[in-house]
């Protein structure tokens, strides 16, 4: 980011209107000002001259949000408050690329009034804990590129057509697109496809270091509940998965082009495991205008003449430049038209009501405004030709947002083929046997049974027939196990508990250490089950024993495997089968209350705003889960782990109210008390 400018016109005593361009350090879409300032001095300069009144002028002033994008959401308000210091009055904010950017300013915006074009800031209401509130739709905001209104629309709308009702969604923690992207594509399914949200899960990973093993795992638990997989991470990493959907909005560094050939030995599988790969993009606008061409082409030459940054000999701008030129444009046509009508152009949030469900006429063609601020884009679905060794556009879709009766769309399969096999048609939602393939047993037993009646002379037959019966019905029950959360006294091993008696003091080696020292809480025991040090809560004074309805909520327990929460191992049983202790994973640092009691740990901003990240991140998906609340969060109930040898991870422990939630009777919620 360049020093502060500000570019002025010649104007005789007019009245100026500080556009902020704003550009984030670490931003993914723009990486220096220098790509994108062309696109801001043309569209100022031509706003100025074709647009506005003599008597209103626009001006610019670039700053930088700082590094916001990645999560440091509260210095892009601190940045802009240094902005104002220097007597600096921001009439419109251009150019916020991210949306953690944008939320660490919004609230500065809205006290002020000023309108936020971002570019794109695209799945801002993913961060809010409730998608239905007012306050995920950021009234004062404009997203003129594009939103996530549109992506979220195809996959709803593809579902819709060939009946799929089960989803698992991959996501990406290591990049935060990917992580809001998959937040806003539940919050969206949660208001407009209940069936299609109750049956979707999320199953996050880090990319980066991701084993063979640990992807293999995921596509095999994601197997066992769905058939559609939306893959969200980078080309590199989809490559490794090749299956189902894959989101590539446009040409961008951040994600990288999908392709399966990368000169190395998984080419030729690739080659064929594309075939099962289909992927999201922005629709191309094929027939460009002269208007579109001559623009592209000025942008390119006055930023190599200007600042001394070269496109590629073949590189149009992309959406998110044009964005920043539209934003301008969009701004100018309204202060110009409220300015004639005699309304307030210092007024955002009026200003924004008429941007809202209007359709502008823009460089590339037609641009649609929706109701809740973003821009309504045409979409497509490509499959793979094995070929070319190209996708094509298979699918296309458009969203009509100017409607009064609500969305209209089209959803048009322009290819013969859309999917490689089975004469062209999509796969069902749900295969014959069910995803664990155990709905077939019935069906092999009866089987069985007649196979038994034959006579004596096909006695061979009947014998193969009865060994593949059970070889097959093995199989189908290898992956069924109605008893997992069952774990049994000689299946632990204590180490150490609170009370520290002779026992636990005979079992102790060098992997044991005090209660009081690793967790404070949700730590009674430690012990070792299948090698592996577990935490134990000591349950046995409620004198429960397992029914089918503790057992249906432990079901549950079992699913919500979100990174930012304690997992929950199992119930350790006493010998008569009554519930002795609740096993879960260990957090090696303790409680948040054990963090912010040590006053030797300094606690910068960056650590309370990651702790602060993890906590909203795992109480959105308890809010959005079966599970629906917490009921006993506190600083106890924050552990603190180092899965991550770089960085702490916050995860919440809700099993210190496990009591509650599933041994519910009087005298325990009295005891809770």
């Amino acid at each position: 980011m360049p020093p502060l400018k500000t570019f002025n016109n010649s104007v005789t005593n007019p009245t100026y209107l500080t556009v902020c361009v704003t550009l984030e350090d670490d931003s993914f879409y723009i990486p220096s000002y220098e790509k994108v300032a062309a696109a801001v001095d043309l569209a100022v300069a031509n706003a100025n001259a074709f647009v506005l009144p003599p008597s209103i002028k626009f001006r610019t002033v670039a700053w930088s949000a700082g590094e916001s994008c990645s999560q440091g959401q509260y210095m892009a308000a601190t940045r802009l408050l240094q902005l104002a210091r220097t007597g600096v009055k921001c009439n419109a904010y251009v150019g916020i690329g991210c949306a953690s950017a944008l939320v660490g300013m919004y609230a500065i915006a809205e006290e002020a009034n000023v309108p936020i074009f971002g570019c794109p800031a695209a799945g801002a209401a993913a961060i809010t804990l409730n998608a239905t509130s007012e306050y995920s739709k950021y009234p004062l905001m404009v997203r003129v590129p594009f939103g996530l209104n549109d992506l979220s629309g195809v996959f709803i709308t593809l579902c819709a057509r060939f009946n799929y009702t089960h989803t698992t969604l991959f996501r990406d923690d290591s990049y935060s697109f990917y992580t809001f992207t998959s937040q806003y594509l539940m919050n969206t399914f949660s208001l407009l496809a209940d069936k299609l949200y109750r049956n979707s899960m999320e199953r996050s990973f880090t990319g980066n270091g991701l084993s063979d093993e640990a992807r293999a795992a995921l596509l095999l638990e994601g197997k066992a509940r769905s058939r559609v997989f939306i893959l969200l991470t980078p080309a590199a990493s989809i490559r490794k998965f090749m299956v189902f959907l894959a989101i590539e909005l446009y040409d961008l560094d951040y994600w990288g082009r999908i392709s399966y050939s990368q000169d190395d030995d998984d080419d030729n599988r690739a080659l064929k495991a594309f075939q099962s790969l289909m992927i999201v993009s922005l629709a191309n606008n094929a027939r460009t205008t002269d208007l579109e061409d001559n623009l592209a082409q000025d942008i390119k030459i006055l930023a190599k003449a200007r600042y001394n940054y070269t496109f590629k000999a073949l590189e149009k701008p992309d959406p998110v430049i044009i964005g920043f030129y539209e934003s301008i444009m969009i701004y100018a046509q309204e202060v110009s038209t409220m300015s004639a009508e005699g309304l307030d152009i210092y007024n955002g949030s009026a200003m924004t009501k008429r941007i809202f469900g209007t359709d502008y006429i823009g460089i590339t063609g037609s641009l649609n405004i929706g109701p809740v601020g973003q821009r309504a884009r045409a979409m497509v679905i490509k499959n793979f030709d094995t070929e070319t060794g190209q996708f094509k556009v298979a699918v296309q879709y458009v969203r009509d947002l100017i409607v009064q009766s609500g969305n209209r769309s089209k959803f048009q399969v322009t290819e013969r083929r859309l999917w490689f096999a089975n004469s062209g048609v999509m796969p069902p939602d749900e295969p014959q046997c069910g995803f664990r393939d155990d709905q077939c047993q019935r069906l092999s037993s009866g089987l069985l049974a007649v196979v038994i009646i034959i006579p004596l002379i096909l006695l061979t037959g009947m014998t193969a027939a009865a060994v593949f019966a059970v070889v097959k019905l093995r199989e189908l029950r290898k992956d069924y196990n109605p008893d997992w959360w069952k774990i049994y006294q000689d299946d632990l091993v204590i180490k150490q508990n609170r009370t520290g008696s002779n026992t636990a003091s005979s079992k102790k080696t060098l992997l044991t250490v005090g209660c009081d020292r690793i967790l404070r809480v949700n730590c009674d025991i430690l012990a070792s089950f299948n090698n592996t040090l577990v935490a134990l809560t000591d349950v046995s004074g409620l004198d429960v024993t397992p029914n089918s309805n503790i057992i249906s909520k432990l079901n549950l327990l079992k699913n919500a495997t979100q990174a930012n929460l304690q997992r929950f191992i199992g119930i350790g049983l006493t010998p008569s089968g009554k519930c002795q202790y609740v096993v879960a994973e260990i957090c090696a640092k303790g409680s948040l209350t054990d963090i912010l009691s040590y006053e030797d740990m300094k606690l910068d901003w960056s650590f309370k705003n990651s702790l602060i990240k993890d906590l909203v991140f795992g109480m959105t998906y308890l809010h959005t889960s079966p599970i629906v609340s917490h009921g006993n969060l506190t600083a106890h109930t924050c552990q603190i782990d180092t899965r991550f040898p770089q960085n702490f991870r916050l995860r919440i422990a809700f099993f210190s109210g496990l009591e509650a939630y599933c041994f519910h009777t009087d005298q325990m919620i009295a005891q809770s008390a």
